[in-house]
């Protein structure tokens, strides 16, 4: 169903720092195994005077890569880390299939991931880190590999509860290592954080509070589980509604109803003022509605209609429409145009990612040919 949100698994193993198109090594694992946005905010370029659009269109993002494809460019994990030196993607050869081959871009090498370890389902960091989880006996681990030194740390989950752990770009954080998860096998609506360098786990039970909020829920197992950027609240959505955990405060709160018709999927902007949601609706080129949430006042607004949203290192939203590439700006309640990706007849668009950032841009797509399409992704930078 629509509103169930991806969650993506990986497991991480870097073999060695290579040449291009060589497989990352593996010897050199390390077992960390421990003990114990004024309310239409929908105002685009468009509505403004030509001198105006040139202005904030930026023409200064150049070419510094152009990538050969084999196969077809997978929609699991199509993103650049925060300084864009780092680009992380997956192929496969048949659209309804999984990754069978995976790489990382470092600033113009390409290295190729064991995918034994670091396949389908591994996902990018804001650090350029990629991170992945294995389990053996049910017990799972959480693998994240240096792509540029080769070296792999594991973390080992070892509470006692045999959760599975599926890291997200939603849920999982670097400072401090963390992951917050839905409790597997247990009675009610109970949730977790796990702390991985200290073995550390932060228990939330919300079975009370939800079911006083909104009754009962329908599907409880496909909860989606976001940590905030700066890690101090979850944010669990369901189809029936978003809620949140304070983790200092221990306090709950309701942040979205299912009379907001929205997907359980949300972000927070960097500086965590800002619940972005999307409204479970698609226009006729496959965008979704954006509403943001300034979260002190829980004031609602809309964005604009969009996909392929990324929060930004200064408290500002990327998304595309088409193929022109914005950028939100939450205090100004507006959106600026980026840049727009010129395409000829034979060519179609098809994932766009933008570094933290945002000097760097990479997009895959579609060239169709004779005799079949092949694809490629175009790095700019500025």
């Amino acid at each position: 169903m629509k509103r169930i949100a991806l969650l993506l698994l990986a497991t991480l193993t870097l073999l060695m720092s290579c040449a291009s198109n060589e497989t990352v090594g593996g010897d050199k694992e390390q077992d960390n195994v421990t003990e114990s946005d004024a309310n239409n905010s929908n105002k685009k370029p468009s509505d403004q005077t030509e001198s105006d659009e040139s202005d904030n269109k930026s023409d200064t993002f150049k070419e510094i890569d152009l990538i050969d494809i084999e196969g077809m460019v997978s929609t699991v994990d199509f993103r650049l880390d925060q300084d864009g030196d780092t680009l992380h993607w997956g192929e496969k050869d048949q659209f309804a299939s999984n990754d069978i081959r995976g790489n990382v871009w470092l600033d113009g090498e390409i290295v190729a991931l064991d995918m034994d370890r670091f396949g389908h389902g591994s996902i990018v960091t804001p650090s350029g880190k990629i991170v992945n989880t294995e389990a053996e006996d049910r017990i799972y681990s959480t693998i994240i590999l240096d792509p540029r030194s080769g070296e792999v740390e594991k973390f080992t989950k070892d509470d006692g509860n045999k959760d599975v752990i599926v890291p997200a770009i939603f849920n999982f954080r670097e400072e401090p290592l963390s992951i917050a998860k839905r409790r597997d096998y247990v009675d009610g609506y109970q949730y977790f954080i796990w702390y991985f360098e200290s073995n550390e786990f932060v228990d939330i039970d919300m079975t009370e509070w939800i079911t006083k909020e909104v009754g009962e829920i329908e599907n409880p197992q496909y909860a989606t589980v976001i940590l905030s950027t700066n890690g101090e609240k979850v944010h669990v959505g369901h189809k029936e509604g978003t809620f949140q955990y304070d983790i200092e405060t221990q306090e709950f709160d309701t942040l979205l109803t299912e009379e907001d018709n929205a997907l359980t999927l949300t972000y927070t902007t960097s500086d965590d003022k800002y619940l972005v949601y999307f409204k479970d609706e698609q226009d006729d080129n496959h965008n979704q509605p954006i509403y943001g949430m300034e979260l002190e006042t829980k004031e609602k607004f809309e964005i604009g209609l969009g996909v392929n949203t990324q929060m930004l290192d200064d408290g500002k939203m990327f998304y595309r429409d088409q193929q022109e590439l914005y950028v939100y700006d939450f205090a100004m309640r507006e959106s600026q145009l980026l840049y727009t990706i010129k395409l000829k007849e034979d060519e179609e668009l098809k994932f766009v990612t933008i570094s933290g950032d945002s000097n760097t841009i990479a997009y895959a797509y579609e060239i169709d040919l004779e005799d079949g399409e092949e694809m490629k992704i175009r790095v700019l930078r500025r």
